[in-house]
């Protein structure tokens, strides 16, 4: 049977005196206190500054006089040496309307909506609309010049649009008047007296003439007020050297008509060949009408 060995006091593998329970209850040592840390040197030609800057100034790498000199100098140069006490500070995005109206202050803008000069081309604006933008440009924070030159665009725009629809609507005109005159033919002046007749026995007047012809376009307006012509009863108008009664001159699509019917007609067409005067005279007429570009 071997013996065994018993460890020797404090080798490896013995238990602290006390065993373990007392080393756990046993304090710990206090760790030892950091060394101070060394003050910044003072800087020589700043003896009054205090730690911040002198840090400032280390972060800087400035160590002489003439280094902070020259950084000032560069900072005037960015900014402006005529624009010392002028900087403006941005507005917060959750500014009230009162930090707005001051920041737009600092930025030029007028008094009150007065201050902008607007000027409205006669015939696309007016005084109240005028008057209804200054007080937008200023709600809006736009400086003087700015609001008159966004004013000025606008009048330039609308100008611009304004006659782009009146040459269009001078073009439409000039189209349609030329179709009528393609459909009404040789009775273009008897149906324009006609609707002239209309006009002034209803007592139209030029302001709603020409707001119906906007409404339905000029050829429509004025087969309009043909029809209506055509029944109310004038008896004759003067064209030229001669006197014709209301309805005796045809359209070519009437005359065409006509001249259909006719060659349906055995007892006319026998009168043309035999040359009868009346009949050749109403033919020839007919023609004229039905083709008034051939005469």
């Amino acid at each position: 049977m071997t013996d065994t060995a018993t460890p020797a006091a404090g080798g490896q593998g013995a238990a602290p005196d006390g065993g373990t329970s007392a080393a756990l209850a046993t304090p710990a040592p206090a760790p030892a206190a950091p060394a101070t840390a060394p003050a910044g040197p003072a800087i020589p030609w700043l003896p009054s500054a205090d730690d911040t800057t002198v840090g400032y100034l280390q972060n800087k790498g400035w160590t002489e006089p003439a280094q902070v000199l020259d950084g000032y100098r560069n900072l005037e140069k960015l900014l402006g040496a005529d624009k010392a006490g002028n900087a403006v500070i941005l507005p917060k995005s959750d500014a009230t309307p009162e930090e707005l109206g001051k920041f737009y202050d600092r930025l030029g803008r007028p008094a009150d909506a007065a201050g902008y000069k607007v000027d409205v081309p006669e015939g696309i604006g007016s005084k109240e609309f005028a008057q209804a933008a200054a007080s937008k440009f200023h709600e809006l924070g736009l400086t003087q010049k700015q609001g008159e030159q966004l004013a000025a665009w606008w009048n330039e725009q609308a100008t611009g649009a304004v006659s782009a629809q009146q040459a269009t609507a001078q073009e439409k005109f000039s189209a349609d008047d030329m179709a009528l005159k393609q459909d009404w033919g040789a009775a273009y002046t008897q149906n324009l007296n006609q609707a002239q007749a209309a006009v002034r026995g209803l007592g139209v007047t030029p302001e709603q003439i020409d707001a119906l012809s906007q409404s339905m376009g000029h050829k429509a307006t004025m087969e309009f007020f043909q029809k209506i012509g055509s029944r109310m009863g004038e008896d004759s108008f003067v064209t030229g050297d001669k006197t014709e009664r209301f309805g005796s001159a045809l359209t070519p699509g009437q005359a065409k008509a006509e001249i259909g019917l006719l060659r349906a007609d055995k007892n006319f067409v026998a009168r043309l060949m035999n040359k009868d005067a009346e009949a050749t005279a109403k033919w020839n007429q007919l023609h004229q009408y039905a083709y008034p570009s051939e005469n």
